[in-house]
């Protein structure tokens, strides 16, 4: 009788590949959440130093007096059925 070989992978090394893939993927997922929140706190804190400067140029313009006014131009038309404060 001949001795036939099969050839390919079982089942143990099968889970361990998925098992290994499956860890990897999580700890790169965790990582890219991550790096993702700090470039959103970094675009925040870029934008809130913009309005800083903005502010701190319209102080200077006015001479430190700040006034506001309402134009005439404007209108403010809620939609139906919402409420105003």
């Amino acid at each position: 009788m001949k001795k036939t070989t099969k050839r390919g992978f079982t089942l143990i090394e099968l889970l361990v590949v998925i098992s290994i893939m499956g860890l990897l993927s999580s700890v790169v997922l965790s990582s890219v959440q991550r790096a993702r929140k700090k470039a959103d706190d970094t675009q925040r804190n870029q934008i809130v130093g913009e309005y800083v400067k903005a502010l701190a140029l319209a102080f200077k313009e006015v001479r430190g007096v700040l006034t506001w006014k309402l134009h005439s131009q404007v209108q403010f038309n809620p939609p139906s059925g919402s409420t105003t404060i």
